[in-house]
């Protein structure tokens, strides 16, 4: 069966956003998280001085010559990746293995990116049903103007506008990571799908598990029931031998009676008992 690799990129508009999906990759929240195994901490991929990917944003751009005032209205202020694979190929993974997957992953990212420079943060997310990588990243690119080179935001130079920049995307990373055992997934033109943006994956993963926990719990109050069944039936059946039992016995009683009582009917027997009771 083949096992796929898979890219996901997601335009990231307001800091606010930026703030809040440093928080989920992080698992410093209580929404959206429900769904994660707390006894399996993300992993953090990429070390920075700065404790969150917004104060690594506002480092990064200050080298650049750039701040937050510069952003347009509605400009694309980072962007997330998210590398995954068909759930099949992480069955029987050592978590050596996930890492060097995840690790190869995020080189890739960081080339795609523009540098390791641009990534804000990056974690490996194994506490939900399909292991991942998110890294947020900072949409910077140099750009010639007039024989000058000028440090700019442009998610479009980095991740394009048009759908065969993102089937590119795709095919470049499959090749970055077809060493672990991964295949290139179905084109969209072939499958008619769109591609999916990290929110919505993560969604339908978090619906994944939800959907496996309660099938999970559902099957552990059937085992439960089942077993009190079995347990009543295994009592009704006892209760019935023991009622069989008490019914011989009663027929056997029953029957020396009758035995007996047609036993006084003989004439010879009659006869004989009267004249022990005329004796008395």
């Amino acid at each position: 069966m083949p096992k796929f690799a898979i890219l996901r990129v997601e335009k990231i508009k307001s800091f606010g956003e930026l703030r809040a999906r440093g928080k989920h990759n992080r698992r410093d929240t209580e929404r959206g998280v429900e769904h994660c195994d707390p006894a399996k901490p993300p992993i953090s991929l990429h070390k920075r001085p700065e404790a969150t990917p917004e104060a690594a944003w506002d480092a990064r751009a200050a080298k650049a010559g750039l701040d937050r005032a510069g952003v347009r209205k509605n400009g694309v202020v980072a962007i997330e990746w998210l590398a995954t694979a068909s759930p099949e190929w992480f069955e029987g993974k050592t978590p050596k293995q996930v890492k060097a997957w995840a690790l190869d992953s995020l080189a890739h990212i960081e080339k795609e990116a523009g540098g390791p420079q641009n990534v804000l943060a990056a974690h490996l997310h194994w506490d939900e049903s399909t292991p991942h990588i998110q890294v947020l990243t900072i949409p910077l690119v140099v750009k010639m103007n007039r024989g000058k080179a000028e440090r700019r935001l442009s998610a479009k130079d980095l991740i394009g506008g048009h759908r065969d920049r993102l089937v590119q995307l795709q095919d470049d990373y499959h090749s970055a990571v077809e060493h672990h055992g991964l295949d290139r997934g179905l084109p969209r033109k072939e499958t008619g799908e769109k591609n999916k943006p990290p929110a919505v994956w993560r969604r339908e993963q978090r619906l994944a598990t939800e959907a496996a926990h309660k099938a999970a719990e559902q099957a552990q109050q059937d085992t439960a029931t089942a077993a009190a069944l079995k347990e009543e039936a295994a009592a009704a059946a006892e209760r019935a031998a023991l009622l069989h039992s008490k019914n011989r016995e009663a027929a056997k009683t029953l029957t020396a009676a009758t035995k007996a009582a047609s036993l006084i009917k003989e004439p010879s027997v009659a006869a004989a008992i009267r004249t022990t009771q005329e004796q008395r």
